[in-house]
């Protein structure tokens, strides 16, 4: 049908936009931790949710066009003095990887922790931004 061509259109671009993003989340279900990423031309801005971690347990490693961000060190925090009757809050180690869409200057990373948010700032490699070439006449 035409409406199934359609959405397999739609389908399709959807895909090849977000392919330059490419995480360990499954598309239908949760990740953990959230992030959200914003892009500009210089830079990448990834912001994780990290409430209530401690931030020197969380390792962060860029290598060639992946951000691990990583937790291997259980909470001990959350011990309950019988049954739990709701548990939401995930405790425990993760780790987290980011296909980002481009080389990034690793030796210019940053990153900071602030309110519970883990916000990483990582430049785009300068061979991999784009360069107008001039046309000589």
């Amino acid at each position: 049908t035409n409406f199934g061509n359609e959405f397999a259109r739609v389908g399709s671009e959807l895909e090849k936009f977000l392919s330059g993003f490419d995480t360990t989340a499954p598309v239908h279900g949760t990740s953990h931790p959230p992030l959200n990423i914003s892009q500009n031309e210089e830079e990448l801005q990834v912001a994780v949710e990290l409430p209530g971690v401690d931030i020197n347990s969380v390792s962060l490693t860029v290598e060639d066009r992946t951000l691990t961000i990583a937790k291997t060190e259980a909470d001990q925090s959350e011990q309950a003095e019988g049954d739990w009757v709701l548990r939401e809050r995930r405790t425990g180690g993760f780790e987290r990887k980011v296909r980002l869409p481009w080389q990034v200057e690793s030796e210019q990373v940053t990153a900071s922790y602030k309110h519970g948010i883990l916000t990483v700032s990582l430049p785009r490699a300068e061979q991999d931004k784009p360069r107008k070439i001039e046309i000589s006449a």
